[in-house]
C-alpha cells in the first residue's frame, strides 16, 4: 500500500534540519502523486502561507503544524502538532508564543497539556520518545508518557512509524507498531522528509554540520536524512499506511495567518 500523504515535512525554515523551500516540497509532492503534505517546521509556522499558496497551485492539500521539543526529565523529544482547523491553528500559535518566551525554546509537559484543543499530536520519528525510550528499555516511562498524551489528545494522538532505509528500520517499525497496539494508540506512517530531491543531500549535510558546529569531515550522525520519497515508497505496514489518509481528511485548509509566530 502506497502512502497518499506526507505528514512530517521540514522546510528550510527549520534551520539545519530542512533544505528545501515549502514551495518546492509541495511541488515535488504533487509531481510524485501525493495528495497531502503536513509542514511541521521547528517551533514555528513560518512557511504556512507559502506552502498553502503552492498547495492551491498544484492541487495538494497542505496541513499546517509545527514540531515542538518536549522537555523530559533528562532528554528532549520532538512532537509533531498539526492544526485541525482555525481554532487548532490558534491553539498552536499560542503554544509557540509560549515556547519562544523560553530561552531554551522547549516546552514542558504541563504547558503542552494546556494547549491541545483541536490539535493532532504525532509522537515524533527517529528521535521521538517511543523510539528512544524503548531502545533504552525504559518501557514503563514510555508507557506513562504515551498514556498522558492519550489522555490529553484522545483520538487525536498517533504513534509515528518511519522508514529511511537505515539498518533495522523495518524491525524498529514493527516493534513500535506492537507497542502502540498494546497501548491502544493508532499508528501512522509519517516518513521524515527533510529535502525534496537527492541532489540536495550535500546541502542538507552541510546545514546539519553547521547546526552541530562540526565540519563535513568530522564524524556526525545525519538526523533522519530523508528526501521526499517517490510514489512507490511506503512503509510496509498496511495499517500505518492507511492511517495517513484520515489525518488530512480531519483537517480544514482555512487558516487566519494574521495571527501567530
Amino acid at each position: 500500500m502506497r502512502l497518499s500523504a506526507l505528514l512530517d515535512c521540514h522546510s528550510h525554515f527549520s534551520f539545519g534540519i530542512g533544505a528545501s523551500s515549502p514551495t518546492r516540497i509541495v511541488e515535488r509532492a504533487a509531481e510524485l502523486g501525493y495528495n497531502a503534505v503536513a509542514l511541521v517546521d521547528e517551533n514555528g509556522v513560518y512557511g504556512a502561507v507559502e506552502a498553502q499558496r503552492a498547495g492551491k497551485k498544484h492541487g495538494v492539500k497542505v496541513l499546517i503544524g509545527a514540531t515542538v521539543q518536549l522537555k523530559g526529565d533528562t532528554n528532549i523529544y520532538p512532537l509533531g502538532l498539526i492544526a485541525i482547523n482555525r481554532a487548532g491553528y490558534e491553539t498552536l500559535c499560542n503554544l509557540l508564543t509560549t515556547v519562544h518566551a523560553n530561552d531554551d525554546k522547549q516546552v514542558t509537559l504541563p504547558v503542552l497539556l494546556a494547549h491541545t484543543s483541536n490539535l493532532i499530536c504525532v509522537t515524533g520519528g527517529r528521535d521521538g520518545f517511543p523510539t528512544r525510550l524503548l531502545a533504552e528499555r525504559k518501557i514503563t516511562q514510555a508507557e506513562q508518557l504515551l498514556s498522558t498524551l492519550k489522555g490529553a489528545f484522545a483520538e487525536r494522538l498517533y504513534l509515528q512509524l518511519y522508514y529511511g532505509a537505515y539498518p533495522r528500520d523495518l524491525l524498529r517499525a514493527r516493534k513500535l507498531r506492537d507497542f502502540a497496539r498494546s497501548q491502544g494508540v493508532p499508528v501512522v506512517s509519517a516518513l521524515e522528509v527533510r529535502y525534496a530531491t537527492p541532489n540536495l543531500y550535500p546541502l542538507y549535510d552541510t546545514m546539519v554540520c553547521a547546526r552541530l558546529g562540526v565540519t563535513v569531515h568530522d564524524p556526525h550522525r545525519l538526523e533522519a536524512a530523508e528526501r521526499l520519497p517517490g510514489g512507490s515508497r511506503s512503509l510496509c505496514l498496511e495499517q500505518a499506511a492507511a492511517a495517513s489518509s484520515p489525518i488530512p481528511r480531519r483537517c480544514s485548509e482555512r487558516r487566519d495567518h494574521r495571527a501567530g509566530v
